[in-house]
């Protein structure tokens, strides 16, 4: 944490504990947050944990900035520990990845937690591209709306390469959902195109539902599955796939 005194009882304890058997060309590197984000007090700690889940997920030890002359308190040339001034690569390997953050606080209150790289997953089959897909447009007024549906027309046929399903996770997902909305079952992407430019048009395409939602309402959503013959097995591991 840059402080004279407790900076060499901090290093001095990890180097009892990480020290013995080390392999010399193995350091252990150490930093600190302060020196990104200053002193961030009842923060500090949070930060650091995200810091250390950030350098898993980028597989690099950032440097530690301001570094110019160690503590002369600290035993440099005994431990086997590193401060670094550039960045590390810290790559995938057989061995798991690990990382220690102790956040200190004024009330004498210590803790410390092991972070541990997240086992690797297979990536996910891509969503299935048959059938139709949603596509939910929103805006703040009917005007923008309209001049929405015109840019997402031109961005569908600017670019070929672009999935419908795609278009309709990051609509449906990734973005607000505003006052004025509609939505099209958008079974090509031709299809949604010209629906697109009828409502920038002015028009209201039969292939698409629009509305408002009032200020304060609260939407719900059901899906009824009512029996009487009409389901069949696996119908909502479909429903749910597409």
């Amino acid at each position: 944490t840059g402080t004279p005194l407790g900076d060499p009882i901090e290093v001095e304890a990890l180097g009892a504990v990480m020290g013995p058997g080390r392999d010399a060309a193995r350091p252990l590197w150490i930093g600190s947050v302060k020196t990104n984000l200053g002193h961030a007090e009842a923060a500090s700690g949070l930060a650091g944990l995200l810091k250390v889940a950030l350098a898993l997920r980028h597989e690099a030890i950032p440097p530690h900035l301001h570094f110019a002359t160690p503590n002369p308190g600290i035993a440099w040339d005994e431990l086997p520990l590193r401060v670094p001034t550039a960045a590390v690569a810290w790559p995938r390997g057989a061995r798991p990845r690990r990382a220690g953050v102790s956040a200190f606080g004024f009330s004498g209150t210590n803790a410390h937690v092991v972070l541990e790289e997240a086992p690797l997953r297979e990536p996910a089959p891509p969503p299935a591209q048959d059938g139709a897909c949603l596509v939910a447009l929103s805006a703040a007024s009917e005007a923008a709306l309209r001049a929405g549906a015109a840019l997402l027309a031109d961005r569908l046929e600017a670019d070929p390469a672009l999935a419908l399903a795609d278009v309709a996770a990051t609509l449906g997902s990734g973005r607000a959902h505003l006052l004025r909305r509609a939505a099209f079952v958008a079974a090509g992407r031709a299809a949604l195109v010209g629906d697109l430019r009828e409502l920038a048009a002015g028009g209201h395409p039969a292939g698409a539902a629009e509305g408002v939602v009032r200020p304060g309402e609260r939407q719900k959503v059901a899906f009824v599955f009512s029996g009487q013959g009409s389901q069949f097995a696996g119908m909502g591991h479909d429903l749910y796939r597409s």
